[in-house]
């Protein structure tokens, strides 16, 4: 370092020794107790001793006179020149060192221009795309920029390529990566290209290294190719009609297990129907495995997978299937009705038991020859109705069709019988047994009667019989007691009429065991005995009816024994046992002998076993039924295939692309405004800086930030519709400082930034209308900062409030700026901003003498703390007061100024890592 000082400075500089130096030619090197202070001192410069100096000088001046004569004179002029020049350099470098502070303190220049900053690209599946951004480095001459850079697939929010590097000013370069389509369906992919850059701090560059952010967006559009299409239109009717086949197959199978379940064992009819069943069950699962596999491939929109299979052919053989199951559902309803058809018949046969058995007295007691036919065809329908019987209760093998045949004609043969002996009878002849069985089984005629063996072996089965109901009653009550016989009325079927409702006994036995007991006196044959058997019935008439009134109180009584058909009996064993062993031997204890006549066992038809054979139908699934119980879509969701829409992804959420009407008027994007340019000079770029840290955070919160928005591109590219797709928010930069203008057969785009704000509010209009184009919207949301409140509201004011949703201003100055910030605004700004923002402005007068559209859900957010003139608090820039718009929801939002124009907290209230109250604020209004 050089310092230059006076020849009074030294006298005045105590510090100065006045002590000669070493000469050396023409400069003298003096003692200083300051050396940090001085290096050189050149030759005019005096000090304190200054008169010993000369001394020297005159005494060696003999010694000078020669060197001089000898030494050239330019030296000494370039040496004083090379002083001067290093001097001056030294000044100007002072010079250059403060001006840029200065400069860089007001305006740490440094404008990251990407190109494009929104691109799209059309492939199909499979293909491949490269993506290619321009970054030019526009920052200030004198200084360097480190940059990181990052390629981010948006889809989950990775990373797929980063890097950083160090960029001269201006220099630009270029990065690409290439991007793979999927392999299947269709959408719409995003990805954001981000450089984040700071100046370089250096002794020419003394900036503050804040870091710049700027991003550009990608839009890759995905579709499938020609021939998926195609395979795509013709398989989904065909696999919706599988998925339909197939479900109902699969009722129909349901519905045949239940079938298979009701129907007896020993039914050749149901052994065929299992057989074709378990046959079709198989088809039927093999394709509806198939379907499943194709329903899959439809959703996971593998068209290729669905074209290779044997779709055709699985719609064909489903038909089929469906054909034979309908046909074997067919036929088990009708075996089920063919059965019960059956037993109704078997119960009529039941109930005309009695009229069976006197038609037999009758036809033996009568003996003509046309009796005698009578008798055998009676004896061989019953016959043939007793095989019947025995296969529908005994589950043996038969053919339910063939019984059903044969039951109905030996049925039709009875009836045909009944009705030629209604023809030729003459009354029906009705017992009643006395209170007590020995008077049937012990009469005078009929004690001694020596009884044939097959007539002994039928008492012997009775006897047991009655052995086992007494055994059984006794169980239940203590006494047996017969039931109450119905009265059949003069010329009807016994057992026609209504049972009585007051019968004391529950046992469905006993009705039989006196059938069996009148049976046996008609297989003895001796009309003494009956005669005898009339007679004491009617002498104990009176005994019979006083136990008719206690069992049926209200019973009709009557008239005569012979017209009715009614008894009460108490069965006593014991007396049969002791007939039988003095008539027939000691008594069986066997089952009934297979020799009992065939009109017999009709008797033997056990009514309670014959109704718990009849089968009832199950109930068919239906898909009425299964939406009632899923409550609502689910049987037409299983058989009907959902198109497949165009997906986006965003930060891992996929959702169908918003391609409908329905989904326009949601997720409107959010514009945000920036406010006063400081420096009018600057680009646009710059100022837009204020939503740096706001836009990170907004993106790391969920919301699709598409960067600055290149009214230029867009115009070019026309992607109408596309920003709007991912069903998210988007977040868009724009300056209305860019004007887009046509010229030359291109667009152009210019920077306007000393103009009204007015026209900065016509510009707004071609960004708004700009926005909604691209995003497929009808409305936008407004987060506006400073000034940029102002251009909202001149807007909404000069074109309705059709367009905006919400509008939130952030420390705007509705009523002006004033003071010491209304005077430095011109310093570097623009002279018609600042005039239209002082206070009391005519623009302002105009503005705010109109209110705000209703249909406009509009804030106003503050910022104070800072203290201004006139003891005014407020952001720095913008006092409380002018902070407040009427018509809208107004916040205040505290802070304090830390700079030391005591101003930062106007711009600093948008930084979310500094006021997360205020974001938290305004992202809350733009959710609400």
């Amino acid at each position: 370092m050089i310092l230059l000082v006076t020849k009074k400075e030294m006298k005045e500089d105590k510090d100065w020794k006045g002590e000669k130096g070493e000469k050396s030619g023409k400069e003298s090197i003096l003692q200083y107790e300051k050396p940090e202070r001085i290096d050189l001192v050149l030759e005019g410069i005096s000090g304190p001793n200054e008169a010993g100096l000369k001394e020297k000088e005159k005494k060696n001046k003999g010694d000078d006179a020669d060197e001089k004569a000898h030494k050239p004179k330019w030296r000494s002029l370039t040496v004083k020149i090379l002083t001067g020049l290093a001097a001056a350099a030294i000044l100007a470098a002072i010079i250059f060192i403060l001006f840029s502070k200065v400069i860089i303190t007001i305006d740490d220049e440094l404008t990251l221009r990407i190109t494009p900053l929104q691109q799209e690209s059309s492939v199909r599946n499979g293909e491949s795309v490269t993506i290619i951004f321009n970054l030019k480095n526009d920052n200030l001459w004198q200084c360097d920029a480190t940059c990181k850079f990052a390629f981010i697939d948006l889809r989950n929010n990775t990373r797929i390529y980063s890097g950083q590097e160090v960029l001269r000013h201006g220099q630009e370069v270029e990065k690409s990566i290439e991007i793979k389509a999927p392999n299947r369906g269709s959408g719409q992919i995003l990805y954001s290209f981000e450089a984040e850059c700071n100046n370089i701090k250096s002794v020419i560059c003394l900036t503050a290294e804040e870091k710049r952010l700027s991003r550009a967006i990608a839009l890759v559009s995905y579709d499938l190719p020609e021939e998926d299409k195609t395979i795509r239109d013709e398989a989904k009717p065909k696999i919706e009609l599988l998925l339909s086949r197939t479900t109902a197959a699969n009722e129909v199978l349901e519905y045949e297990k239940a079938i298979l379940e009701v129907l007896p064992e020993g039914v050749l009819e149901s052994d065929e129907i299992s057989y074709l069943y378990d046959r079709k069950k198989s088809d039927v699962e093999r394709i509806s495995l198939e379907t499943e596999r194709l329903k899959q491939l439809w959703i996971v929109e593998d068209y290729k997978g669905i074209g290779s299979g044997p779709l055709d052919q699985d719609a064909y053989d489903i038909d089929i299937i469906l054909t034979t199951l309908e046909e074997l559902k067919k036929d088990s309803l009708d075996l089920i009705g063919l059965r019960n058809k059956n037993i109704d018949l078997l119960l009529q046969v039941k109930q005309s038991q009695r009229l069976l058995r006197e038609m037999k007295s009758y036809f033996l007691e009568e003996s003509t020859p046309e009796n005698e036919r009578l008798y055998e065809r009676l004896l061989n329908s019953s016959d043939a109705i007793h095989n019947q019987y025995l296969f529908t209760t005994r589950n043996t093998s038969h053919s339910e069709a063939k019984t059903a045949t044969e039951l109905n004609q030996s049925v039709l043969e009875l009836e045909s019988v009944r009705a030629t002996y209604q023809d030729v009878k003459a009354e029906l002849y009705a017992l009643f047994f006395s209170s007590r069985h020995k008077l049937i089984l012990k009469g005078e005629n009929v004690t001694n009667t020596t009884i044939d063996d097959p007539d002994c072996d039928l008492l012997k089965s009775y006897a047991y019989r009655i052995e086992l109901a007494n055994a059984e009653a006794n169980k239940k009550q203590g006494t047996f007691l017969v039931e109450e016989l119905p009265p059949e009325p003069a010329g009807g079927d016994a057992g026609s009429g209504n049972e009585t409702e007051n019968s004391t006994t529950d046992d469905k036995a006993t009705p039989e065991l006196v059938a069996e007991a009148e049976l046996f006196l008609e297989i003895q044959g001796i009309d003494d005995a009956k005669k005898e058997i009339r007679q004491n019935v009617i002498d104990n008439k009176a005994v019979v009816l006083e136990k008719l009134d206690k069992k049926i109180p209200n019973a009709t009584k009557p008239a005569e024994p012979m017209e009715a058909a009614l008894s009460l009996a108490l069965i006593n064993n014991k007396e049969n046992l002791l007939f039988i062993s003095n008539n027939c031997g000691q008594p069986g204890q066997t089952a009934p002998s297979e020799g009992i006549n065939a009109i017999d066992h009709l008797a033997l038809i056990d009514l309670d076993e014959l109704e718990s054979l009849r089968i009832t139908t199950p109930q068919m699934p239906s898909a009425t039924a299964n939406e009632s119980e899923a409550g609502g879509n689910e049987a037409t969701s299983a058989t009907t295939l959902e198109d497949n829409p165009s997906k986006c992804c965003v930060y891992g959420n996929c959702s169908p692309c918003c391609d409908e009407p329905a989904c326009k008027e949601e997720d409107y994007p959010i514009l945000l405004i920036h406010g006063h340019a400081f420096n009018k000079d600057s680009h646009p770029d710059s100022v837009l800086n204020v939503f740096n840290n706001f836009e990170r955070r907004i993106t790391n919160d969920g919301l699709l930030s598409f960067g600055r928005l290149d009214m230029k591109a867009e115009q070019e590219q026309n992607m109408t519709g596309e920003w709007g797709r991912a069903r998210m928010p988007v977040v868009i930069k724009a300056s209305y400082y860019f004007i887009t203008y046509y010229s030359l057969g291109d667009y152009t785009v210019g920077i306007k930034s000393e103009e009204s704000i007015e026209n900065y509010a016509i510009r707004l209009k071609e960004i708004i209308a700009l926005v909604k184009q691209m995003t497929g919207k009808d409305k936008v949301n407004i987060v506006a900062h400073s000034m940029g409140g102002l251009v909202a509201r001149e807007y909404v004011s000069l074109f309705g409030g059709g367009d905006v949703q919400k509008l939130i201003t952030v420390n705007t100055p509705h009523h002006g700026v004033e003071g010491r910030v209304k005077e430095w605004c011109t310093f570097l700004g623009s002279r018609k901003e600042c005039e239209e923002l002082g206070e009391g402005s005519i623009f302002l007068s105009r503005l705010n003498s109109k209110e705000l559209p209703a249909n406009i859900q509009a804030y106003s957010i503050r910022s104070t703390g800072c203290l201004m003139e006139g003891d005014k608090t407020g952001d720095g820039v913008v006092t409380n007061e002018s902070g407040i718009l009427e018509g809208a929801s107004n916040f205040e939002m505290p802070g304090d100024c830390m700079d030391a124009f005591k101003s930062d907290l106007h711009v600093r209230a948008m930084d979310p890592d500094v006021f997360p109250d205020m974001y938290a604020l305004i992202i809350g209004l733009l959710k609400s």
